[in-house]
């Protein structure tokens, strides 16, 4: 502020999370229609699969109403018991 050179300060190393804001998030098991129902409540683009996992990462697609208003919605994979101890695909989405 006054043109004074300022005093050495300390040095960090940070790890940053980013984190997806939404609205509304739909968790279930595996197969339980997630991913079909957020592509029939918007226009999100993603694979339906008959098999279980299909959905190997988090999809957000976005409701607009005819008043402006925009609802995120988020379809995460299925969600397990032992999910974040990455049985098959868990750990990607889910922090232990």
């Amino acid at each position: 502020k006054n043109g004074r050179k300022g005093e050495v300060g300390q040095r960090t190393r940070l790890e940053l999370e980013v984190r997806l804001v939404t609205d509304v998030v739909l968790v279930g098991l595996p197969n339980a229609g997630k991913t079909s129902l957020l592509a029939a409540m918007s226009r999100a683009h993603t694979r339906i699969g008959p098999e279980e996992y299909s959905t190997t990462r988090p999809h957000t697609g976005v409701i607009r109403f005819r008043d402006g208003v925009d609802i995120r919605v988020t379809d995460l994979p299925g969600i397990y018991e032992g999910a974040n101890e990455d049985i098959t695909k868990g750990r990607r989405v889910l922090r232990q």
